[in-house]
């Protein structure tokens, strides 16, 4: 069970992530009643009843079976992937194919950070001439 809520948190892409999240939360909350509202009237001898017995786990299994087989074809592969890279996998590949896929960069690389943790001198640079550029701009409209 604890897979589901793994899958639900990195599934989604970051701009709708919260919502995604909040409606597979109801859904799971919605089918866990159904399934505890229908069993008693799978199993009960009654009159309008299923009577299905120890025979229900039949139903159950079934669905779990179904349930590998939809997570083995469709649910892709994001161990060691950051949420920023599971994105990106999810545009360049399918499912069947995400266990080999490798990321080009890291997030930290993509804003301009080094291997050793450091700024990238390009960036440096963008930053010193735009601080240079607005305080030349704020001495002006100052005088």
């Amino acid at each position: 069970m604890t897979g589901a809520w793994v899958l639900i948190g990195e599934i989604f892409p970051l701009p709708i992530r919260s919502r995604g999240v909040g409606l597979s939360t109801a859904s799971n909350w919605l089918w866990n009643c159904i399934i505890a509202v229908i069993t008693p009237y799978l199993v009960g001898n009654g009159k309008g009843e299923a009577d299905l017995k120890s025979r229900v786990f039949f139903l159950w299994g079934s669905l779990c079976t179904a349930c590998f087989v939809y997570a083995y074809l469709l649910v892709p592969e994001t161990k060691g992937l950051s949420l920023e890279q599971v994105d990106r996998m999810l545009e360049e590949t399918t499912p069947r194919t995400s266990a080999k896929w490798v990321p080009h960069s890291t997030f930290a690389a993509d804003m301009g950070l080094t291997e050793k943790g450091t700024l990238a001198p390009e960036i440096i640079e963008k930053v010193v001439s735009h601080t240079a550029h607005t305080n030349k701009a704020d001495a002006t409209s100052a005088v």
